[in-house]
């Protein structure tokens, strides 16, 4: 088996950190799929497509046509959590204990 390449961790948190600093309550996220679409046409070996509900589909052809993979995924903001007493309340998406530079 072929060895994987190296993570580029910077780009991966730039990019959640664009994703999740994009407005998309739900039944409004076309703008966080503009731009996820926007990334992932940046890698040549991807097929994308949008369906006619807006969800984003993307294929990338393997060596094996015998053990496929999935991933599946949701952009839509959910605000709901525990809150520190214990009881559920919503709180806002952004509320993280990331360090101040990678804000």
């Amino acid at each position: 088996m072929d060895k994987l390449p190296p993570l580029d961790e910077i780009y991966l948190l730039e990019t959640l950190l664009e994703l999740l600093n994009i407005p998309s309550p739900t039944g409004y996220t076309d703008q966080v799929i503009s731009v996820l679409e926007e990334k992932l046409r940046a890698f040549s070996d991807l097929n994308l497509r949008r369906t006619t509900k807006g969800v984003v589909v993307t294929s990338w052809a393997g060596g094996l046509k015998t053990n496929p993979r999935g991933l599946t995924a949701h952009v839509d903001t959910v605000a709901l959590g525990v809150v520190p007493h214990g009881r559920f309340g919503c709180h806002h998406p952004l509320d993280h204990d990331l360090p101040p530079e990678l804000i």
